[in-house]
């Protein structure tokens, strides 16, 4: 969407005609028509400029008063096709069931999904599927005597807190210790280990060793882009609205993904669902329209 902006005016062209329009302006980068599959295709659009807004700018304009969907496709390496589609005019492909027998005859190696709002103005994006978590784990190691290595269970992302037989001890980075920074443990972020100071003597076997600290868990992290979401409010003066994007498939309830639909702050009137699935089975042709019959109320619809 940080492309080039545009400055011409559509004036008394039909949705087609503004879509081609916008697509001329843009084919020196490889980008071509494809298919429009719309309701309302030759009505004509009122006036609009396109002063200072990017084609993709333009792309959702027309998306929105003509209630479609677009997207791209790579048609070789050097095209990119832009398609307009309207769901409901899409051939229907045979359901989804979520049953093991199903699974088996469709060869299906794996189904997730993703629960977000995608509104183009919220450029919230993931960057990790190891975040921290928001509960500090407390474990308790028992020296054995000849190591100066110990364990957790999760991968540690911050210490907080290590005593020994109830004293409280000092700790930091391996980085901080590479650095000359001394203490009496040392530990590496994104890692289950962290180790005693080798100038110190080996603890006692039996030896309680009390830590503390925030582990690194698969999750989400959310990010707002203030940066775009001004930007689009100073093109469309129009405030940007922000949602949060997450990647979930560790709701197994409705009761569980309701709470985190509740979570969102979003610009229409539910949360967006992809659904991924990975088989060995040529299932579906593209451009159709399949039911998913899923045990989750909030998953059984058309994708």
């Amino acid at each position: 969407s940080e492309g080039e902006t545009l400055d011409f005016v559509i004036d008394n062209k039909t949705i087609t005609e503004a879509i081609s329009m916008v697509i001329n302006a843009i084919s020196d980068y490889g980008f071509v028509l494809g298919n429009i599959k719309i309701k309302g295709e030759d009505e004509i659009i009122g006036a609009y400029s396109t002063l200072n807004k990017t084609a993709y700018d333009v792309f959702q304009y027309i998306s929105n008063i003509s209630q479609s969907k677009w997207s791209t496709r790579m048609v070789n390496e050097n095209t990119i096709a832009i398609d307009f589609y309207d769901p409901s005019l899409m051939p229907r492909g045979k359901n989804i069931e979520y049953n093991y027998e199903w699974f088996k005859d469709n060869l299906i190696n794996d189904l997730s999904f993703n629960f977000g709002t995608r509104d183009y103005r919220n450029k919230q994006v993931m960057l990790s599927d190891k975040v921290y978590g928001n509960i500090d784990y407390i474990e308790t190691i028992v020296a054995n005597g000849y190591t100066r290595t110990f364990n957790t269970l999760s991968s540690i992302g911050t210490i907080k807190k290590i005593s020994v037989n109830g004293i409280e001890k000092t700790f930091t980075t391996v980085s901080d210790k590479e650095m000359g920074m001394e203490a009496n443990f040392y530990y590496k972020s994104d890692t289950l280990v962290f180790e005693s100071n080798e100038n110190e003597s080996v603890y006692s076997a039996g030896s309680q060793i009390i830590v503390t600290y925030t582990p690194l868990i698969k999750g989400r992290q959310i990010v707002y882009n203030n940066d775009e979401i001004n930007r689009i409010s100073g093109q469309l003066n129009r405030k940007g609205i922000i949602a949060r994007y997450e990647n979930r498939n560790d709701i197994l309830s409705s009761i569980e993904l309701n709470k985190v639909g509740q979570s969102y702050i979003k610009y229409k009137g539910k949360a967006e669902i992809k659904l991924t699935i990975i088989t060995q089975a040529c299932l579906w042709e593209i451009g159709q329209i399949v039911f998913f019959n899923s045990p989750i109320n909030e998953l059984k619809t058309d994708y």
